[in-house]
């Protein structure tokens, strides 16, 4: 008996239409009031204040030098981006749109070698936060912990600022 109810409860399951994950009806959002990149020490410290959590990843690239983070979902306010930058390390900061649908790239160039020590997101609630800390690197390093440039055309670069150190 039981064994008939259960293969039932499999077969209802099996042929039940998927359940689609819910979408957030507005993309996430920096908070560029608590958010920030500074020097810490010799090392970079990014945090980033965001209105909920959403999926990212991060690389790096060599010539010139970059960190890029790449998230899903959420909007980028090229404006408010270079507010919250107060490093020497840091030599400029844009946004890129990612080759996926949703994606968008924050791009740091770095005006020196440095390798992601830490990086993690934490939820917080009502909004999450991404931490990452970069310390300082030998030039030949950061080449071998790159990732290879991209090859092929590569889409319209729009750089927010320079900073000057």
């Amino acid at each position: 008996m039981f064994g008939k109810m259960a293969l039932g409860l499999l077969v209802l399951l099996w042929l039940a239409p998927p359940v689609a994950a819910r979408e957030p009806s507005e993309p996430a959002a920096l908070d560029g009031g608590l958010s920030r990149i500074e020097d810490f020490g010799a090392d970079l410290r990014i945090e980033l204040a965001l209105s909920r959590p959403v999926p990212w990843r991060l690389y790096m690239l060599d010539a010139p030098r970059r960190l890029v983070l790449a998230f899903d979902g959420l909007t980028l306010e090229e404006a408010e981006l270079s507010a919250i930058v107060e490093s020497d390390g840091v030599a400029g900061i844009g946004v890129e749109p990612g080759a996926q649908t949703g994606w968008q790239h924050l791009v740091v160039t770095l005006s020196l070698p440095l390798r992601i020590e830490t990086a993690g997101l934490t939820d917080a609630g009502e909004g999450a936060v991404l931490k990452l800390q970069l310390a300082p690197t030998s030039a030949a390093e950061f080449s071998r912990l790159a990732a290879p440039a991209p090859t092929g055309p590569r889409p319209t670069r729009r750089i927010v600022t320079d900073i000057a150190p």
